[in-house]
């Protein structure tokens, strides 16, 4: 079983992975993500201003254990 959920538009910052989320599949393979310099998260928003990626909407849920119930 599969959901989807709308997610608030914005890019955050993982700590534990040092990876900036937020970015749409489509496009965020073109910008590097993990965070190294400021000039990669600059370059990212920059994408994000001219058009080029976009924020992710939606992110998709899949139940691997569909006989898991949850109290």
């Amino acid at each position: 079983m599969a959901d989807e959920i709308k997610l608030e538009t914005r890019m955050r910052w993982d700590a534990r992975t040092n990876i900036i989320l937020g970015v749409c599949r489509e496009h965020g393979q073109r910008y590097a993500l993990e965070f190294r310099s400021m000039a990669q998260a600059i370059a990212l928003r920059d994408g994000i201003r001219d058009g080029a990626v976009h924020l992710a909407t939606e992110v998709c849920l899949k139940n691997t254990y569909p006989s898991t119930k949850f109290y």
